[in-house]
């Protein structure tokens, strides 16, 4: 599937919660559930955009328009629906 960038304001979000290590859980196009901490972001040579992820025991990159939903947990439980 080719790579669809997001748009600007989203992605400043994705690296805000990076920024912070903020622990969520995020639900992929195809029903997949992961719960992890946001590490960083980071582009392949492609200019494809992943989501690096640190679960227990192990460290996961999602690419970013593979995410359907990210649900942050801490201060105040919020969820943000990518794919409206």
């Amino acid at each position: 599937m080719k790579y669809r960038a997001l748009n600007c304001e989203l992605y400043d979000f994705i690296e805000t919660i990076c920024m912070y290590h903020s622990f969520l859980e995020l639900q992929t196009v195809d029903g997949v559930n992961i719960k992890a901490i946001a590490l960083t972001t980071k582009t392949t040579a492609n200019k494809e955009e992943y989501l690096q992820l640190e679960s227990p025991g192990f460290i996961q990159e999602v690419r970013l328009d593979m995410i359907s939903v990210i649900t942050l947990w801490g201060w105040e439980e919020r969820e943000y629906n990518i794919k409206e």
